[in-house]
């Protein structure tokens, strides 16, 4: 499907990460063991790996509840581990358990963002190995319940009043208070809904500020705002159509960062 000619692009977005996640009903007959042999099916892609502790997804893309964070999910000692992949330049992750497959870009030095269609092209091109790999095993291909589309985005020595509409309305006069706040939170739930008004899953946005490492070795951090957008929809257990609601996912959190963030901001992201 053509990139709708209404979206709003940007040349020099401030993306740090993207996650294609998919959940699906447990696969019982998955093990660990399975787990490996899949590894070694794209180790040429992912020539590392850890064993990583389980993660337990809420999955109710309806419930208005949080969105799936792999980052700060609970663990869960039920069933196989999660397996963690990693590309030899670190740009790339690749997670699996027996209900879900998650695909990871992550901006390291020296690489730019590749854009939405080549990182999709990538997610549906190793889901359709990961099933291939099932079929080889005499295992069912997964049944999908629900997608997520997240993007992260970090904005090093962010002033959160200049880059975002909604945090521009928090100074008070209080007396002895500094008007400005030393840091800010925000979280927003919408509903995504379709044609007829119903609701089909959820989209998170999280606006924080943050510190994070800067240089070799973390020696210094830098300030900064961390601004995460997270589409959550449920998905039919057919084969593979819907693979192309990540495309509409795309299109809600474009259009939801822009409409969340200022024109002053958005000259410096290069918006075209």
């Amino acid at each position: 499907m053509p990139r709708p000619v209404d979206l709003p692009d940007y040349d020099s977005p401030p993306l740090d990460e993207v996650v294609f996640a998919t959940r699906f009903l447990d696969l019982e007959k998955f093990t660990d063991t399975d787990q490996i042999l899949f590894w070694q099916s794209v180790v040429e892609e992912f020539p590392t790996f850890s064993n990583q502790p389980r993660v337990t997804i809420v999955d109710d893309a309806t419930d208005g509840g949080s969105s799936v964070d792999l980052a700060a999910l609970m663990s869960s000692s039920q069933g196989p581990s999660r397996l963690f992949m990693t590309s030899a330049d670190d740009v790339f992750v690749l997670q699996l358990q027996n209900n879900m497959l998650v695909s990871n870009w992550r901006l390291r030095d020296g690489h730019k963002y590749p854009h939405f269609d080549s990182l999709h092209e990538r997610f549906a091109r190793l889901f359709e190995r990961f099933c291939e790999f099932l079929d080889s095993r005499g295992i069912d291909r997964p049944r999908a319940t629900s997608l997520e589309l997240t993007y992260v985005n970090w904005i090093p020595g962010a002033d959160l009043e200049r880059a975002f509409q909604f945090a521009q309305h928090v100074a008070t006069s209080g007396r002895g208070v500094n008007r400005q706040p030393t840091a800010q939170v925000h979280v927003l739930k919408y509903r995504l809904v379709d044609s007829d008004d119903a609701q089909i899953g959820v989209l998170s946005v999280e606006l924080r500020t943050a510190k994070r490492p800067d240089g070799p070795g973390g020696a210094t951090w830098v300030d900064g705002t961390m601004l995460s957008l997270s589409a959550r929809v449920s998905a039919d257990d057919s084969d593979a159509p819907w693979l192309d609601a990540f495309e509409g996912a795309r299109d809600t959190i474009v259009q939801t960062f822009t409409d969340l963030t200022t024109e002053e901001a958005r000259r410096t992201w290069l918006q075209k």
